[in-house]
């Protein structure tokens, strides 16, 4: 469909900086488990040998975005 893939996530926080300080928002952790399967067409159905021709993968990602702030007060 051509269309980017996206997801949200949200946090919420309340801290107290002076001006050129740096905050770091982290803990925004996300877990994907999938699994794909593969076969050899015919051969993996067959009865008692058909596990050789069959191939199962499992994979867990674990990914966490932490968001960098530094503060710069504007003075008018």
């Amino acid at each position: 469909d051509g269309l980017p893939q996206t997801s949200s996530r949200e946090a919420e926080t309340t801290v107290r900086v002076m001006d050129g300080d740096t905050i770091v928002i982290a803990g925004l952790i996300r877990e994907e488990d999938s699994k794909r399967f593969s076969k050899v067409p015919l051969l993996a159905d067959l009865p008692l040998v058909g596990q050789l021709f069959r191939y199962e993968e499992r994979q867990h990602k674990k990914s966490e975005i932490m968001i960098f702030v530094t503060i710069k007060q504007v003075k008018e």
